[in-house]
């Protein structure tokens, strides 16, 4: 993911760690114009098992 520090962990390591998720800034891309386009779609975020869903309708 772009815009985020990383974070080591050792194996077998436990840690539980809190992030923002702008939209226009984490999803979205320059369109030939050069402005932000997000399109409306379905997006997942995946950490291991965990899958988060985020829709964007508007």
């Amino acid at each position: 993911m772009k815009f985020f520090e990383k974070k080591e962990i050792q194996p077998g390591e436990s840690k539980v760690y809190t992030f923002i998720i702008n939209l226009e800034r984490n999803l979205s891309y320059v369109d030939s114009d050069g402005n932000p386009l997000l399109e409306k779609d379905l997006y997942y975020l995946r950490v291991k098992d965990k899958c988060i869903k985020i829709e964007v309708i508007d």
